[in-house]
């Protein structure tokens, strides 16, 4: 008796008629090169020449207190590095060429609370002022502001706000920016997510932009964004509503340890209300939703009073820290708050992707070389799976500034297979 091939067709278009994708709702529109860090500042401390001075801040303080390779990377914490003078030549190009990628101008905590016809005349001077940074080329490539929260107390203030900075930004530039974002403060209810949705939809229509142009940030600082009245995850349902204009979740430190009675001096990002905060976040948003934010570091780098080293060297310290504790959970983005955080900040973030890079590109060649998409490279046995987050560590690696493309091709990585291509895909075509 020979055996049959049972016919499967009924089970598999059950299947495929039942099949949901869990993710699906939850994906944001592309976002191919994504910030590592966000600059937060309040509106009425940006003036016509705060860039540059903010660029040239970065660098008089990193070669004022971070002349010697060795003893910045003691200073920070960092052990392992096998050339400290080529990763502070890496920090140096990358303050000298893009030091900022990410400007929020901001109108909530860090601006405080003003009469309306200055918050008028604020909105209009920074959004121009970024208008023609915009158009001379100098701005960041990612931009936008944070208004007040949408309730019913501040919702007018806040969109009166982010109607005036737009209109008077593409004024002044004459274009739209690359990456154009706003930032949503307090959410806790759905009926936010759509309202701040209508009205950038709106202001997309009045200005000529593209739909989905203006991207939607959602600040997490209260349970209520964390769980709903019945006591379920929150934050997906606050993503659909978004219906694909949520781009990033942002962890606010202060008002969330603040609603937890954390002492002042106890609140900071390595609370353990903050670390309880970051795996509901990343559970929430599920392997393909919107991008996952840390917090800020308060201790900022500043040399005030006496053994004014000590103090910016500990600060650098402090944020390098927090900096890498949020990357090893996978939160690649943070908030600064201050030009000479910028330093810690781009050595941190260097660090941590040259520290596999040798193994990294050996395991990758191996997969590349393979037929089946699995390999094993110095005892470490690969698939695609792991293989993409090789794939992606060495994305990262190129886009902070610790890898150069050309070093690609020692794995046989070309260099349009680099951008936004899975490894399943480049495997498939490259077998075709």
């Amino acid at each position: 008796m020979s055996p049959t091939t049972p016919d499967w067709t009924d089970v598999i278009a059950r299947l495929a008629s039942r099949y949901v994708d869990p993710d699906a709702s939850l994906r944001p529109a592309p976002d191919p090169n994504p910030p590592f860090h966000t600059m937060v500042v309040g509106a009425h401390l940006i003036d016509d020449g705060a860039l540059s001075r903010w660029r040239q801040a970065a660098l008089d303080v990193f070669e004022t207190y971070a002349g010697d390779a060795p003893l910045f990377l003691e200073a920070l914490g960092i052990e392992g590095v096998r050339d400290p003078v080529a990763l502070r030549a890496q920090v140096a190009r990358r303050l000298s060429e893009a030091p900022l990628e990410d400007l929020r101008v901001d109108f909530e905590d860090g601006y405080g609370e003003r009469p309306d016809e200055e918050e008028d005349r604020d909105a209009k001077r920074t959004g121009a002022l970024i208008g023609r940074a915009v158009a001379s080329g100098e701005a960041p490539r990612s931009i936008g502001l944070r208004i007040e929260p949408l309730d019913p107390t501040g919702a007018v203030r806040a969109l009166t706000t982010l109607t005036l900075y737009w209109d008077a930004l593409l004024d002044a530039a004459g274009r739209a920016p690359e990456r154009m974002v706003v930032t949503l403060p307090k959410v806790t209810v759905v009926e936010q997510v759509v309202a701040a949705c209508e009205a950038l939809e709106q202001t997309e229509q009045r200005l000529g932009l593209a739909a989905g142009a203006l991207r939607l940030e959602f600040m997490m600082e209260s349970v209520h964004t964390l769980f709903d009245a019945e006591g379920r995850l929150a934050l997906p349902a606050l993503i659909r509503a978004a219906a694909g204009r949520c781009s990033g979740v942002h962890l606010g430190t202060f008002d969330y340890t603040a609603a937890h009675h954390v002492p002042a001096h106890h609140q900071q990002l390595m609370h353990p209300a903050c670390e309880f905060a970051r795996q509901l976040m990343r559970i929430s948003v599920g392997a393909h939703g919107p991008r996952l934010c840390d917090g800020s570091t308060h201790v900022l780098p500043i040399a005030e009073g006496a053994m004014p080293r000590e103090r910016i060297h500990a600060a650098w310290e402090l944020h390098a820290r927090h900096v890498l504790h949020a990357f090893g959970l996978g939160i690649e983005q943070g908030w600064d708050l201050h030009p000479h955080q910028w330093p810690a900040r781009w050595a941190a973030l260097i660090a941590a992707c040259s520290e596999a890079l040798p193994r990294d590109l050996e395991r990758l060649a191996g997969l590349l070389a393979s037929r089946d998409g699995t390999a094993m490279s110095g005892g470490v046995q690969d698939d695609v799976v792991t293989g993409q987050a090789v794939l992606d560590d060495l994305r990262r690696a190129v886009a902070v500034g610790a890898l150069d493309v050309a070093r690609l091709s020692e794995c046989g990585l070309g260099a349009d297979e680099l951008v936004g291509r899975p490894l399943a895909e480049i495997l498939r075509r490259r077998r075709a």
